[in-house]
């Protein structure tokens, strides 16, 4: 305020690099619960009708156990875990990266 900055620009330039470090965080944490909203699916439609509501977590949860077809589930569920990990870890690494440099 003292510089003449206004709302917009005071909020750009400080709170926003000083909440940086706090939203890159959150972002990788709802992205894998996002990613794994398994229970809310479930519960209302178990994937039905037809099939048609499946994301990738209740798919594998109907494969391993419904149809006992162990291996596959499991294949999914690797898959699911190296993803997500190559996700967080390339998302810290890209917006992570900015703080260090700063410091």
């Amino acid at each position: 305020m003292i510089d003449g900055a206004g709302v917009w620009q005071r909020f750009r330039m400080v709170t926003l690099p000083l909440l940086r470090p706090v939203l890159l965080v959150a972002v990788v944490l709802n992205v894998i619960y996002v990613f794994n909203s398994f229970p809310i699916i479930w519960t209302l439609t178990e994937g039905g009708p037809a099939n048609q509501t499946h994301i990738i977590v209740t798919y594998l949860y109907k494969m391993a156990i419904h149809d006992r077809e162990f291996g596959q589930g499991y294949a999914m569920a690797i898959l699911t875990f190296l993803f997500l990990l190559i996700f967080a870890v390339a998302y810290t690494m890209l917006y992570g990266r900015e703080e260090v440099e700063k410091m």
